[in-house]
């Protein structure tokens, strides 16, 4: 936070109130904390258990939610590759080190 007011201060036209450092370190998470729980608790636990679902969506609901994981799945084995040879690379001295 400290740098991010260093920022936000730095060559500003008009001084910019102390409290606004607190604001943003404090209430501000705090507040999206609460807004996070309470979409948790009131739409997305339902929304997962399938709750308000008619049983002929019920199957697509699963065969969707199976594609994404297979999809999030894929994302990180290729991430995970391309950091096993970027490493490797590096290794053998043949990478771009920056």
């Amino acid at each position: 936070m400290d740098k991010g007011w260093q920022e936000i201060t730095r060559g500003a036209e008009i001084k910019v109130p102390r409290i606004f450092y607190y604001i943003i370190k404090y209430v501000t998470p705090l507040y999206l904390l609460f807004i996070m729980v309470n979409w948790l608790v009131r739409d997305a636990i339902p929304i997962f258990l399938l709750k308000n679902i008619g049983p002929a969506d019920v199957p697509y609901r699963w065969g969707a939610r199976a594609m994404l994981i297979s999809l999030l799945s894929l994302l990180i084995f290729l991430v995970w590759k391309a950091w096993r040879n970027r490493a490797r690379e590096i290794g053998n001295g043949t990478g771009v080190t920056r």
